[in-house]
């Protein structure tokens, strides 16, 4: 069951968010988590760019590969692995990672020791040969290549932490093609990645709900308000983010309050209209959400991306609601987790009920807005959501079979991963 409300109801945000507790307490009422700023926060400097050709690349003779190439890019440095026609596939290609990087094997072909500091000693290579720090990047401490079991394995480590789900990289098999007479296995490497591949069709759904469990979603922004701008116009993210939550929640047996089903705000006056939306976190309703999109200023655009939940002490449960809700969310999207931080934002703070405002990326962000352009990647975040406020609600037992499908979800997970943009993010 499904209303639209501009007068009465319950809001659940979600939001983006860029900045410590203590500097969001510092900063008092605010209407928005981009109105909150880190002190003395200098300017980034700017990215080292060198972008990979993807073309006169010579064809691999034999079984032997060499060192792979190195791109890098404003967020992401990339890695390609050259391999000869025919060797890159999933069952030629073995891939682990842990926090610290990636070890993968190359079945059937060879290469000499190699690292990104060059060739090692013997010595070396006896001692630590794949304790090699180079920092190539700011994504990348080193590569090396060392022979394995059964062909030829690199060793990738990262200065930041590797997270489940294929979060932190995005990993492509491609076979040879007119730009390329090779096979190749593309890493991209970055803490901004998050999963962007289809969520599959029996795991897209949560358990029923009580009956009488009333929710209120808050797509924010709307009509003249846009929001954040960058990669993705945030009111339109936003929109799109509040109907798959809502059509997981209506499958599952909630009743659901929208504050907006189209392009619109209630007031074209700010405080007015955030005013509006808050009124709606009200009894009977369960609890409030509102959906958000985040950006950072132009000078400090790569430090801003990942996931980030709100909550203020208007309830004893919106804590628990936030943190409910920024799990769920990260173990379906393997997104990076900014932290769960309270600030009085306008819609959390005039809310009576449990009330938690998600940011869900960065449209400022080069690779994070890539994930928020992905709509496999807002299929997985709406999930996320879904699941963390049933999980909020209570637990039930795990009906025998699937709840009514979700309208126009689609199945299948491809066998190789889906370019989804190459040669950039």
């Amino acid at each position: 069951m499904v209303f639209s409300l501009f007068s009465r109801g319950l809001a659940l945000t979600l939001g983006l968010g860029a900045c410590s507790l203590n500097a969001a307490l510092a900063q008092g009422d605010v209407n928005d988590p981009t109105q909150i700023s880190v002190p003395n926060e200098r300017p980034s400097p700017p990215p080292t760019i060198k972008p990979l050709d993807w073309k006169n690349i010579p064809e691999i003779v034999g079984s032997q590969i060499s060192a792979p190439r190195v791109g890098l890019y404003a967020g992401f440095t990339r890695l390609v692995f050259d391999l000869p026609k025919g060797t890159a596939n999933l069952g030629n290609v073995k891939v682990t990672s842990d926090a610290g990087g990636f070890s993968l094997e190359f079945m059937g072909v060879f290469a000499p020791p190699l690292s990104s500091r060059g060739t090692p000693s013997l010595a070396d290579m006896a001692k630590a040969r794949l304790r090699v720090q180079s920092d190539v990047s700011p994504e990348l401490s080193s590569w090396t290549l060392s022979s394995g079991q059964y062909g030829t394995v690199a060793t990738v480590k990262v200065p930041y932490g590797v997270r489940p789900n294929s979060g932190g990289y995005k990993l492509l098999i491609l076979p040879s093609d007119a730009e390329s007479p090779n096979d190749r296995v593309v890493l991209d490497l970055g803490p901004a990645y998050a999963n962007r591949q289809p969520v599959p069709l029996e795991q897209y759904w949560v358990a029923p709900f009580p009956a009488g469990t009333k929710i209120v979603l808050d797509p924010g922004h709307g009509g003249t308000d846009p929001g954040a701008m960058g990669a993705v116009v945030e009111k339109e993210t936003n929109l799109k983010m509040g109907l798959l939550v809502r059509d997981l929640l209506i499958a599952a047996g909630a009743e659901v309050l929208m504050s907006r089903q189209d392009d619109r705000v209630f007031s074209k006056d700010k405080p007015t209209d955030l005013e509006a939306r808050a009124v709606l976190g009200r009894a009977p309703q369960t609890l409030f959400v509102s959906l958000h999109v985040n950006a950072m200023p132009q000078q400090n655009y790569l430090r801003g991306y990942g996931v980030e939940t709100w909550w203020y002490p208007n309830h004893p449960e919106s804590l628990r609601l936030a943190q409910t809700i920024e799990r769920a969310v990260l173990e379906q999207t393997g997104a990076f987790a900014r932290r769960v931080s309270s600030a009085s934002l306008a819609v959390l703070r005039q809310s009576e009920i449990p009330a938690s405002l998600v940011e869900i990326g960065f449209t400022s962000h080069p690779v994070d807005g890539e994930n928020l352009k992905s709509e496999n990647y807002l299929e997985r975040v709406a999930l996320g959501v879904a699941t963390g406020i049933r999980n909020f609600v209570g637990s039930s037992k795990v009906p025998n079979s699937l709840p009514t499908a979700v309208p126009g979800k689609a199945p299948a997970s491809p066998a190789l991963p889906v370019p989804d943009k190459l040669p950039g993010t």
